[in-house]
């Protein structure tokens, strides 16, 4: 009856025991692949942030808008400089351009504010950004060109922003004759977005002579 007993009691103790080491085998392989599991979406969440998102030229603009509202003095210069960095010089006789297109300014834009966002060109004709200085810039005998995008951001942001993003990039004029261009292109700009509602379809070209303002053409 004794060995009876101890046969019972042992083969309960080699039942506990195998079930303890089922437990655990079940609790080590959960947690091993719970561990997988993390793993592998940590690493799809870095290969997701290193991964470029595509958006249109519309989309970028409104980022870019959005983010200018807010943006600091660092991140504003480091557009600044952007833009500076990828305008087009040109030199003919006494006339100097520089320019730089709608695509252009927004991918520089988009590298301080998102460097992984690649912009898609959805547009029929690309916009351009210029100062035409004819002659000593001094002189104030100047044409600004405005795309129809810098014309939407500076009505929605304000000329200093416009004067931040667009113009000192592609070229400051200093003194008195670059004061009476500036408070004299914020005027007219003033006069056209109180008359026109509606988004700019089309970029203007202003003419100042003699630093004065003279008159606009349609791009």
């Amino acid at each position: 009856m004794q060995s009876i007993i101890k046969y019972s009691s042992l083969a309960f103790a080699i039942a506990l025991l195998s079930t303890g080491v089922a437990e655990s085998t079940v609790t080590v392989s959960q947690a091993h692949a719970a561990t997988i599991e993390s793993q592998a979406q940590d690493t799809a969440s870095k290969q997701s942030s290193k991964t470029p998102s595509l958006v249109t030229e519309d989309q970028a603009a409104s980022t870019i808008s959005n983010f200018l509202q807010t943006a600091s003095s660092q991140q504003i210069q480091a557009i600044q400089e952007n833009i500076k960095a990828s305008a087009q010089e040109e030199v003919d006789g006494s006339t100097t351009t520089v320019s730089i297109d709608d695509l252009s300014m927004e991918r520089v834009a988009m590298k301080v504010i998102s460097p992984t966002t690649l912009i898609v060109s959805n547009r029929s004709k690309g916009g351009v950004n210029k100062i035409k200085w004819h002659g000593n810039a001094t002189k104030g005998n100047v044409d600004i060109y405005l795309s129809a995008n810098s014309l939407n951001m500076a009505k929605q942001q304000g000329f200093n922003i416009l004067a931040q993003i667009c113009l000192l990039p592609l070229g400051a004029i200093g003194g008195l004759t670059g004061s009476l261009i500036r408070f004299a292109l914020k005027n007219a700009l003033g006069h056209i977005f109180t008359g026109v509602q509606a988004p700019f379809k089309k970029g203007r070209i202003f003419y100042f002579r003699g630093g004065n303002y003279k008159s606009w053409s349609y791009q």
